[in-house]
């Protein structure tokens, strides 16, 4: 299929609709079989800094959150809700996610797990996306993180919808 021309752009793509007002993106989440060769590769060879380590027991992984920090910026308190909050929804971020039970490495490609969408309000929010007829994984309140859910993209990528009250409901 041929690239679309600039008049089929502007007819696709309409004015923002203000419900979708205070949006953001968060950051890309990738999975990962080695979370040593990781850390060294991402802190040690592309010079990230750890923002924030979350382990998840009861999802059965832990998420390394890394960024880069500006000249003299410094982490005050790594670890404190406002450093949490930083490294979840920074747009300088990346979520290297251990799934402790992945029994081999994955192959390329394969590593993608998704992006975020940070919202004011994931109920909200999700009524809309289910009135545009957008494919759900998971719903708000499915499963065991209530406050979340997971659509899909039309070329079946998974993207998280959350809130500022996710964050602070389950990791803060």
């Amino acid at each position: 299929m041929a690239a679309l021309s600039d008049l089929e752009v502007e007819n696709i793509i309409h004015p923002r609709d203000q419900t979708t007002k205070g949006f953001k993106v968060g950051c890309p989440t990738l999975n990962i079989s080695d979370a040593r060769a990781s850390l060294d590769f991402y802190c040690n060879k592309l010079g990230m800094t750890l923002l924030k380590k979350l382990d998840l027991p009861e999802e059965g992984l832990t998420d390394y959150f890394l960024g880069y920090l500006e000249d003299g910026e410094k982490l005050a308190n790594k670890g404190t809700p406002e450093e949490t909050f930083r490294a979840m929804t920074g747009t300088r971020t990346v979520d290297l996610r251990h799934v402790w039970n992945i029994k081999e490495t994955l192959e390329m490609g394969s590593a993608f797990d998704n992006i975020s969408i940070l919202v004011p309000d994931v109920y909200k929010a999700c009524e809309r996306l289910e009135n545009l007829g957008v494919q759900f994984v998971k719903k708000p309140d499915e499963g065991g993180m209530t406050n979340l859910a997971f659509i899909k993209d039309p070329d079946g990528y998974s993207i998280e919808i959350f809130s500022i009250q996710t964050i602070k409901e389950h990791c803060l």
